[in-house]
């Protein structure tokens, strides 16, 4: 009846480059965004251009969930089909495909 709650899977993602190799495998959350990044977009959703810590990490919860929302898990997705979610890798510039999974 009170036995051990099983823990959630968490989002995991692998990045490619154009030559097969790994440049990220690990926690969708521990992905690297430039902090640029994290600038522009806080000034794109919080009219924010300088973000305090709070806003960063706002901005960094929604781009995982916006990646997990848009990529199917176990299919592989090239750069040419991520859309506007291709700004999110900009730390990657040499990515060419992205695998979300949960393991």
């Amino acid at each position: 009846m009170f036995g051990k709650k099983k823990k959630a899977e968490q989002p995991r993602i692998s990045i490619w480059d154009s030559a097969g190799c790994i440049l990220y495998d690990g926690l969708l959350t521990g992905m690297t965004v430039p902090y640029d990044t994290i600038c522009d977009l806080s000034l794109q959703f919080y009219n924010d251009p300088d973000p305090c810590e709070i806003h960063q990490n706002a901005v960094l919860s929604r781009v995982f969930l916006e990646i997990q929302e848009m990529l199917k898990p176990g299919v592989e997705t090239g750069s040419d089909d991520l859309g506007s979610l291709l700004f999110y890798f900009s730390y990657y510039p040499d990515m060419r495909r992205v695998l979300l999974y949960f393991g």
